[in-house]
């Protein structure tokens, strides 16, 4: 088990109200784990886009929109420093993580442990919001999309 599913569990175990029991128990039912060794997003996913810290949610959900049959868009924990709720994508060819958002951390290790959010669910999501922000909740609680 991986740091970020550690921290998932530990939550899961000891925060006491049914809601954070629903929303952490979804990430343990339905999470995969990762780990990044660091690799930088690869040049044909960049194409003069940037991809700017502190904004993760923004950052895999475009790239998935942009590149959806390449690209599987992830939310969970990932855990390089602290763990921290983060996005991410994934190549679909090659099941490798891909994370623009923490390239600067790129000589730690990072793990990560969340759920894939399907293309029409995130578009949905994105087109109601009408901002870059974690979709999982929303998914556990029910809202529609």
């Amino acid at each position: 088990m991986n740091s970020a599913k550690t921290y998932i569990k530990f939550l899961y175990d000891n925060m006491g109200t049914p809601q954070t029991k629903k929303y952490y128990g979804y990430f343990l039912d339905h999470g995969q784990e990762f780990a990044w060794d660091g690799e930088l997003l690869p040049d044909r996913y960049r194409e003069n886009r940037r991809y700017k810290v502190k904004e993760c949610f923004r950052n895999a959900q475009m790239l998935a929109l942009w590149f959806p049959d390449e690209l599987q868009y992830y939310e969970g924990i990932g855990y390089a420093i602290i763990p921290t709720e983060h996005a991410w994508i994934v190549e679909k060819a090659t099941g490798k993580l891909f994370d623009p958002t923490w390239e600067h951390l790129k000589d730690q290790k990072a793990e990560y442990f969340g759920c894939p959010i399907d293309r029409m669910t995130l578009s949905k999501a994105m087109l109601k919001m009408k901002v870059h922000s974690t979709i999982i909740p929303s998914i556990v609680f029910g809202k529609d999309f």
